[in-house]
């Protein structure tokens, strides 16, 4: 059974974008990408997975939001995960949560 966790930016309710090179900041040297919107997180030999990121609009400089597949347990992950939140109106949601996940009370 695979597991999802979506990262989205909104400004003002309706979906916006965030720089693409944040989303890689945030997850640093354990980040490859094999393809524009297809990334790859190996943190050690029992930890990786899948990233597949969102394009917004016509500008490849940003996206609207990523998609973590079979998220896993290494700290780092979710400290970038917590980083990219706290970066602007960040949301984050996985399929059975109550409601969306946010760092800042503003983005509510």
């Amino acid at each position: 059974m695979s597991f999802e966790i979506f990262v989205r930016c909104f400004h003002n309710g309706e979906p916006a974008g965030m720089p693409r090179e944040r989303v890689r900041d945030a997850f640093g040297s354990s980040l490859t990408e094999p393809g524009p919107n297809a990334w790859y997180l190996r943190y050690d030999e029992a930890n990786s997975c899948d990233v597949d990121l969102m394009a917004h609009g016509s500008d490849p400089a940003m996206v609207s939001g990523f998609t973590v597949l079979r998220p896993c347990g290494d700290s780092r992950l979710w400290d970038a995960l917590a980083l990219i939140l706290a970066s602007g109106n960040v949301i984050l949601y996985f399929p059975g949560c109550r409601g969306p996940v946010v760092a800042r009370n503003s983005t509510v």
